[in-house]
């Protein structure tokens, strides 16, 4: 079982059992009780890489940004990890964001958003360039070694070359700043798990019963490639203060 964690990020003390890992809370914006979004990102993403996106909306009273598993200070990924690990955490988060009026993913996050929404009724689903298998399968062998040898600077070449289609001079772009590619590295290192993850056993059609569209009242999309419950110390919704007022 996963370990429980309090809304402001201080964990209690880890139930018996239970992974050393922290989560903190999540991002960004609007008074903590309101309803409003959820925002789940994708690959080579975390909550940070979202916070100016977070704070600029402003069509719904809250924006929470989840910090999915492999993202510091959210915990690792395990040994049993697969996509339905990800709906679940993701709803945990949903329980504890009650009222959530709509929720947002985008090319990871968005087939983790499809798929949380075989388990419960939601308002609306935005799904931007949601992936599906085959996406990546073609780069699981080349993902697999450089995540053995822990060669970050690979796994980053072989997600923005192989399986984002970007050239060498977008990559050297990329190299040349050193910041930025040190956040890109740091994100990369759950690449191999989430791509084999997608391609593994398929979990049900995302946001289908026997043919029909199912819970949400709403569901929007772009599509990408062929692209007792306690709160899991795993990921965490990170909340800030967003200035801008609700239109």
């Amino acid at each position: 079982m996963s370990q429980a964690a309090n809304v402001t990020g201080r964990p209690p003390p880890p139930a018996a059992g239970a992974g050393e890992a922290t989560r903190e809370n999540a991002s960004c914006g609007g008074p903590s009780d309101a309803s409003g979004l959820v925002v789940v990102p994708g690959a080579m993403s975390d909550a940070r890489t979202w916070r100016h996106v977070a704070a600029a909306i402003d069509a719904w009273p809250s924006v929470a940004v989840l910090n999915r598993r492999g993202r510091a200070p959210s915990g690792p990924l395990t040994a049993t990890y697969s996509l339905r690990t990800e709906v679940e955490d993701l709803g945990v988060i949903l329980d504890e964001f009650e009222g959530t009026e709509a929720l947002f993913g985008w090319s990871y996050g968005g087939l983790i958003a499809l798929l949380a929404a075989n388990d419960r009724p939601l308002r609306q689903v935005i799904a931007y360039e949601p992936v599906m298998r085959p996406f990546g399968r073609h780069a699981l062998p080349d993902l697999k070694a450089a995540h053995d040898r822990a060669d970050w600077d690979a796994t980053v070449d072989i997600v923005n070359r192989q399986i984002s289609g970007f050239n060498a001079a977008h990559v050297a772009a990329l190299r040349a700043d050193g910041r930025g590619w040190a956040a890109l590295r740091r994100l990369s290192k759950p690449a191999h798990a989430e791509i084999t993850a997608l391609n593994t056993t398929p979990p049900r059609s995302p946001v289908l019963h026997g043919g029909a569209l199912a819970c949400p009242d709403r569901v929007s999309g772009r599509s990408g490639a062929a692209r007792p419950r306690r709160r899991p110390w795993h990921s965490r919704a990170i909340r800030g203060t967003r200035r801008a007022s609700r239109r």
